[in-house]
């Protein structure tokens, strides 16, 4: 597959798999033909506190097979999204493989993540309360992970991890700025 781009405008540069893919994106930007509707597939399940939302729907077979994203390579669909409750954020990733053993494949390799950075930060306890509200599971050919933070506990986390690494390196500490 080959991708094809465009200056749309000084501020835009619009990306498709395809002259044809870039031509009707250009067309929606342009006002030409309509975008995305409260019911497209798309925005299935979108609500006001949604923070950050992403969706592939019926990935084609021949960019499953080109693709370096081990993830996308053996599903047919994927989802990200984002939501703030009351200062919480909470993320689900959701991804429907092509087959049981591809959802197990994908839980095998999260757990692996998980034992990697317990190895290594498990005795922070911000690293450990931020894997203490990671969840994920199989049914089927699906394969979910959930989460879920307030900004104070991310970073947190993150302060902790930059110092854990600069103790390893010899370097001072510059703490992340929270707000």
């Amino acid at each position: 597959m080959v991708l094809i781009g465009v200056f749309a405008s000084p501020q835009l540069i619009v990306v498709g798999s395809g002259i044809a893919e870039v031509r009707a994106a250009l067309d929606v930007i342009d006002g030409n033909k309509p975008g995305l509707t409260a019911d497209s597939e798309l925005m299935k399940g979108q609500t006001a506190d949604v923070l950050f939302s992403s969706r592939a729907l019926d990935v084609p077979a021949d960019y499953r097979k080109m693709t370096r994203c081990p993830v996308l390579r053996v599903s047919q669909a994927a989802e990200a999204l984002w939501t703030d409750k009351q200062g919480k954020i909470t993320g689900q990733y959701t991804f429907m493989a092509d087959t049981p053993e591809h959802a197990a494949s994908l839980k095998t390799i999260a757990d692996g993540f998980v034992a990697l950075s317990m190895l290594r930060f498990g005795d922070l306890p911000a690293v450990k309360k931020l894997t203490g509200e990671l969840a994920y599971s199989v049914d089927n050919s699906t394969f979910t992970v959930s989460w879920s933070a307030t900004i104070d506990d991310i970073m947190a986390a993150i302060d902790a991890i930059k110092e854990r690494q600069c103790q390893y390196q010899g370097q001072n500490v510059q703490r992340t700025p929270s707000q």
